[in-house]
C-alpha cells in the first residue's frame, strides 16, 4: 500500500479527533467561566447594601494609619498583620468604600473558587481518567462557588477570605509533597501559604500545624524507603523551608505571645458552651444562619457532616487521610484550645477547614462507580447548597432592610451643621458610623480618663477622636448630636456610659433597629443648651 494511500485513510479521523478535542476543551472552558461568573454574582450581590460592622469598621480604621503607625496599632491589637497590609495596598488603588475593600475579599473568593477545581482535579488524576477527574474538579468549584460559608465571608472586609486563599494553596502545596516530596512548586506554596496564613488569621495556625504533621510523616518515610540521592534532594527541600520559616516567627512570635496574654487579660468572651462546636458543623452542611432553624435540626445536620467525614474515610481516594487532617483536626484543636485557655471560639474560624470538608465531600462523590448514582448525588448537594443559598440571600436582604447604622447615618448628615460634635456613646460602634458618614473630624467617642482596651478600639483610636465630658462645655456650639445603642454601652466595662451635664438638654430623639452582627437599637439623640 502506498504512503498516499495510507495519508488518504488516517487523515480524516486524524482531523476528527482534533475537532473534538477542541470541542471538548471549550466545553470545559466554557464551564469553568460559568461557575467563576456565578460565584462572583453570588459574591456581589448586596455588596453595599448591608452595613458595615465593627470588625469590618476597625479594619477600614487600621489601614486609616500610616505605615509606620499602622504596624504599632496592629502590634497593640490581636490580629497579624498580612490583611492589613494587603488591604491597605488594595485601598491605595482602589478607593475605601465598603465596596472597594469588600471587593478585595470578592476577589479573594473567587480566586480560591479556581484553586480548588485545580486540586480536586490534581487528586482525581492520580487514580483515575483525565476526563471523570475534569468532572469532578468542576463539581468541587460549583460546590464551594455557591456555598453561603464562603459566600458569607467573601462579602466582609475582614481577613477570612484571604486566609481561606492561603489555606487552599497550602492544601494544594501539601499534597503535592505528598505525592511528589521533590516537587519544588509544592515546596514553595507550602513555604508561602504556610506562613501567610497564621499571619492572616492565627486559627491558621491549626492548619498550616496540619500540614506540618503531614509533611513530617511523609520526611520519615523518605527517610526509611528512599535512595540516597532522592532523599537529600527531598531532605534539601526541607532544610530551606525551616530556613525561612524560623526567622519569621523569632520575628513575630513575640507579638503573638502579647498579643495572646492581652485576649486573656481583658478580652470580653461569653463561657464555653458545647452547643456551639454542633451549631458550627452544622453551618457546613447548611449556612451561617442555621441558628434560626432550632437547636434540633442543627444536631441532626451535625450528625450527617459526621457520616460524611466517616464517607470519606471509607472511600479509595489515596488523599483522604491528608483532607481529614485538614477538615477535622484544626476544629478538635481549636475547641481542646478554647477549653483549656480563656478564648473566644466562632463558627468563622472554621471557615479554613470547611474549605477542605467540601473537597472531601466532591472527591467521595467522586468515587462513586456508577455514573448514574454519581450524578445524582451531586445534583441533590448542589440543590441543597442553592436551597441554603437562597435562605442566606433571603437574610441578607432582611438584614440590608433592617439598616440603623445607615438610617443614623442618613439623619446625621441632614441635621447636622459642620462644626457641631456628634458623639457615639459606645466606642463598638464608633468605628462603623464614621465609615458610614465619612467626617472622622466631628465624631467622637467619649473619655472618662480610663484606658480603652483594645477589643473596644484601644488600638485604632486616636487620642484626638475622644472627647471628655469637660469638654463639651467648651466653645460656642448650643447643640450637640449623641448616638447610643441598647445593648454594648451598658454591657461592656468601658467608659461608654456618658452622663452630659444638665445644661445641655434633650430635645429630640430618632429611633433605629440594626439587623446585622449585633442586634439591637440605636438612637441619636439631639441635645441644645441655652
Amino acid at each position: 500500500m502506498s504512503s498516499n494511500h495510507l495519508t488518504s485513510q488516517i487523515a480524516p479521523e486524524t482531523i476528527s479527533t482534533t475537532q473534538v478535542s477542541w470541542w471538548q476543551n471549550s466545553l470545559g472552558w466554557g464551564a469553568w467561566a460559568v461557575v467563576l461568573l456565578v460565584a462572583l454574582g453570588l459574591r456581589v450581590h448586596r455588596l453595599h447594601d448591608v452595613t458595615a460592622w465593627y470588625d469590618e469598621a476597625a479594619a477600614w480604621k487600621t489601614i486609616q494609619f500610616s505605615w509606620s503607625e499602622m504596624w504599632q496599632s496592629i502590634q497593640q491589637n490581636v490580629h497579624p498583620p498580612i490583611y492589613y497590609v494587603l488591604l491597605k495596598l488594595w485601598a491605595g488603588m482602589w478607593g475605601e468604600t465598603p465596596v472597594s475593600l469588600r471587593g478585595f475579599s470578592v476577589l479573594c473568593g473567587v480566586l480560591t473558587v479556581s484553586v480548588i477545581g485545580q486540586i480536586v482535579r490534581e487528586i482525581a488524576r492520580s487514580g483515575i481518567e483525565t476526563r471523570r477527574a475534569t468532572w469532578i474538579s468542576l463539581f468541587a468549584a460549583t460546590l464551594y462557588a455557591i456555598n453561603p460559608i464562603a459566600i458569607e465571608q467573601a462579602q466582609q472586609a475582614r481577613m477570612y477570605t484571604l486566609g481561606i486563599l492561603f489555606a487552599a494553596l497550602l492544601g494544594w502545596g501539601t499534597l503535592r509533597v505528598l505525592m511528589f516530596p521533590r516537587c519544588g512548586r509544592g515546596w514553595c506554596l507550602v513555604i508561602f501559604a504556610g506562613n501567610l496564613l497564621p499571619l492572616t488569621h492565627y486559627y491558621g495556625l491549626f492548619t498550616s500545624l496540619a500540614a506540618a504533621c503531614l509533611i513530617a510523616v511523609r520526611m520519615a518515610a523518605v527517610w526509611n524507603d528512599s535512595s540516597i540521592e532522592f532523599r537529600n534532594a527531598v531532605w534539601a527541600k526541607f532544610a530551606i523551608a525551616i530556613a525561612i520559616t524560623l526567622p519569621i516567627w523569632l520575628y513575630w512570635g513575640p507579638v503573638l505571645w502579647a498579643q495572646h496574654s492581652r485576649v486573656q487579660a481583658d478580652y470580653w468572651i461569653p463561657p464555653f458552651s458545647w452547643t456551639e462546636p454542633v451549631t458550627y458543623s452544622a453551618e457546613w452542611m447548611s449556612s451561617p444562619w442555621i441558628r434560626d432553624w432550632g437547636w434540633l435540626f442543627s444536631v441532626q445536620l451535625c450528625a450527617a457532616s459526621l457520616i460524611g467525614a466517616v464517607l470519606l474515610v471509607r472511600s479509595q481516594s489515596p488523599s483522604r487521610g491528608a483532607l481529614l487532617a485538614f477538615a477535622v483536626g484544626p476544629p478538635v484543636l481549636s475547641t481542646l484550645y478554647s477549653l483549656t485557655s480563656r478564648n473566644l471560639l466562632q463558627g468563622r474560624y472554621w471557615s479554613f477547614a470547611h474549605l477542605f470538608f467540601v473537597l472531601a465531600v466532591a472527591i467521595a462523590v467522586g468515587q462513586i462507580s456508577a455514573i448514574w448514582a454519581r450524578r445524582g448525588v451531586a445534583a441533590v448537594l448542589v440543590g441543597w447548597s442553592l436551597f441554603w443559598v437562597i435562605q442566606d440571600r433571603t437574610h441578607r436582604d432582611l438584614i440590608a432592610f433592617q439598616s440603623g447604622l445607615r438610617g443614623v447615618g442618613d439623619v446625621l448628615r441632614i441635621v447636622t451643621l459642620p462644626h457641631e460634635t456628634v458623639l457615639v456613646a459606645s466606642p463598638f460602634f464608633h468605628p462603623s458610623v464614621q465609615w458610614s458618614l465619612g467626617l472622622p473630624n466631628r465624631i467622637y467617642v467619649p473619655d472618662s480618663g480610663a484606658p480603652y482596651t483594645h477589643f473596644q478600639g484601644g488600638a485604632i483610636l486616636r487620642k484626638r477622636e475622644m472627647l471628655s465630658v469637660a469638654e463639651t462645655l467648651r466653645g460656642n456650639a448650643r447643640r450637640m448630636w449623641v448616638v447610643v445603642d441598647d445593648s454594648l454601652s451598658h454591657t461592656l466595662e468601658d467608659p461608654a456610659k456618658l452622663q452630659l451635664p444638665r445644661e445641655w438638654q434633650l430635645v429630640k430623639t430618632f429611633k433605629f433597629f440594626e439587623g446585622n452582627r449585633l442586634p439591637g437599637s440605636l438612637e441619636i439623640r439631639e441635645y441644645v443648651r441655652p
